[in-house]
């Protein structure tokens, strides 16, 4: 006794065998992995209030100096709950793409009681709608983005789409014509993921970053004026420009600003010169980030009093593929969604 916290020897010893057996794991240990180590219920208790043991999830252990990064929280889900498969904003994070949720999702075909850091769905995932990534089972991509068109928000199934749509995983336009076929089915596809494919199917390219996204949406429920999305102009050089989103008519320009894409020192001098070129330009650059659109309401009012505060103007000529030319000589379709912006 006394040589680990109070922990016998012969009991401290069969640790070190379940430890060995849990290789692999992460630092993490079974319930059924303890008990061939020779180690008792009893055994364990004892474990715990030496601090040798710490409970994750049920059946479940982590040995006491294991930190539980979120690989080790997936590890722990799949010891404890055999029969899940990872879905929802995890499968999103595991497909590579953009995802609103930091909690780990699974599901499974039982109930599940809630647990801290965890989101449990009840469904039945057939063989052919599962994967294995990196050694973990994940749920297709396609029938991910119909579990987070079923239970998230039109934000995080917008921000999901259109982070696969850049990394080529789907065509928005291909997959809205395919998910017709199923209208008149017994399982249609959830009217948000309609929603967000009719939107990105008016678009020839997906927004760049989730930022871009949020803005978009976010802006539309507070009744912005519809922006134009990347629309060319160039400086005062002759270069072209392209913002983010823009209201020609006002010469209002957003701009969003995210670290991921934008926090390098190179970045930073490009995006002032940048600024200043729009400005110059005779623009009015709005920057956006992330903790500005956590404000909420606030900054879609200051933007609109942006806008306010400058004139409606009727387009004459327009850059068109880094072109100056008269409105009339636009393709009809474009015409037409200019003149709409314009009055």
């Amino acid at each position: 006794m006394g040589k680990n916290r109070g922990v016998s020897d012969n009991l401290f010893g069969r640790l070190e065998v379940a430890r060995r057996a849990a290789a692999g794991q992460r630092g993490l240990v079974e319930v059924k992995q303890l008990e061939l180590a020779g180690i008792s219920r009893f055994g364990i208790s004892r474990l715990v209030r030496a601090g040798l043991l710490h409970p994750v999830l049920p059946r479940v252990w982590r040995f006491g100096n294991v930190l539980m990064n979120e690989p080790a929280r997936m590890t722990a889900a799949l010891l404890s709950f055999p029969d899940a498969v990872f879905s929802h904003g995890t499968a999103l994070r595991l497909h590579g793409l953009d995802t609103l949720s930091n909690r780990i999702e699974l599901t499974r075909p039982r109930r599940t009681h809630a647990q801290d850091g965890y989101t449990f769905h009840r469904s039945i995932v057939l063989p052919e709608a599962r994967e294995v990534i990196d050694h973990l089972p994940v749920t297709k991509l396609r029938r991910t983005l119909f579990d987070v068109a079923a239970t998230g928000t039109l934000e995080q199934l917008a921000v999901a789409i259109e982070s696969a749509w850049r990394l080529n995983l789907l065509n928005p336009a291909r997959w809205l014509a395919q998910l017709k076929d199923r209208s008149r089915t017994r399982f249609p596809a959830p009217p948000q993921l309609i929603r967000v494919l009719r939107d990105a199917r008016r678009r020839t390219r997906p927004l760049d970053s989730a930022l871009e996204v949020l803005f978009l949406y976010r802006g539309r429920a507070f009744g912005l004026p519809e922006p134009v999305l990347k629309a060319r102009c160039v400086d005062d050089y002759g270069q072209p420009l392209e913002p983010d989103f823009s209201w020609p008519n006002r010469r209002v320009v957003v701009e969003t600003m995210g670290f991921e894409v934008h926090g390098t020192r190179e970045a930073f001098e490009q995006d002032a010169f940048r600024v200043l070129r729009l400005a110059a330009a005779g623009y009015t650059v709005v920057p956006i980030t992330w903790r500005m659109l956590e404000r909420g309401d606030q900054v879609f009012a200051l933007i609109q009093k942006v806008l306010r505060s400058h004139p409606l103007r009727r387009w004459r000529r327009i850059v068109y593929d880094a072109m100056e030319i008269p409105l009339r000589t636009l393709p009809p379709e474009v015409r037409m969604s200019v003149e709409a912006l314009t009055g």
